[in-house]
């Protein structure tokens, strides 16, 4: 039996069958990075999902989907890190929950309307902030 050379499989194979091979595999890792399946959810009930992701100092809920910022118990109202990098958040309004901010993480969402930087004045002790990859940065 001769050793695959230049007639072996890998040869044989012709560049569109190559190609759709290396198409699919991407397909594949693409939808294992995103979860198509996943919906929307508001940052409570993110809460009850991953009560590990919540302290009561710092929120750290990056991509999970989350669409809104909505009113959360008491005890998080002291939150001074709050991380909310690639959700799906088009409107800060309840940001304004969250006085004692210093840091915050908006990164990759889908906030378009420059009037959403006005919530942010109300933070006074925001020091840190992060809006990169959303339509109005």
């Amino acid at each position: 039996m001769k050793p695959d050379g230049p007639t072996g499989y890998a040869s044989r194979l012709s560049a569109t069958s190559r190609a759709r091979e290396q198409q699919e595999l991407r397909a594949r890792r693409v939808k294992t990075k995103s979860n198509p399946l996943k919906k929307d959810i508001t940052l409570s009930q993110a809460l009850q999902l991953y009560p590990l992701a919540f302290s009561p100092t710092k929120i750290s809920a990056a991509e999970r989907s989350i669409c809104e910022i909505d009113t959360l118990p008491e005890r998080y109202r002291n939150v001074e890190a709050l991380y909310l990098s690639g959700n799906n958040i088009r409107d800060m309004a309840g940001i304004v929950l969250f006085q004692r901010v210093t840091q915050l993480g908006l990164a990759h969402n889908l906030m378009e309307d420059m009037d959403q930087i006005d919530y942010l004045s109300t933070l006074r002790r925001l020091t840190n902030l992060s809006l990169i990859g959303n339509p109005l940065a």
